[in-house]
């Protein structure tokens, strides 16, 4: 005779919430440590090209390529500078 019974699993399984761990990641990603250490970078390669490429044009055209790299941190900055002024 074969019986068979049901029982209920000791706990849940955790599913885990995507929206939150990526939330939490794009708030690392774009914390005030994140935002200068993206400017510090980008003020090094600045300078780095402005010394390293001989032609006008395109030490402009780099220094142009690298301060829209930094723009999403420097957006960030903005909106907590903004944020911050009102909420005195």
């Amino acid at each position: 005779m074969n019986t068979t019974t049901l029982t209920a699993p000791a706990s849940r399984t955790q599913v885990p919430n995507l929206g939150a761990i990526a939330a939490r990641a794009i708030r690392a990603a774009f914390s005030p440590k994140a935002s200068l250490f993206a400017a510090a970078v980008t003020a090094a390669v600045m300078y780095y090209h402005t010394l390293t490429i001989a032609d006008t044009i395109a030490m402009q055209h780099a220094v142009a390529v690298d301060c829209l790299y930094a723009a999403p941190w420097g957006i960030a900055w903005l909106i907590r500078s903004i944020r911050k002024g009102g909420a005195r």
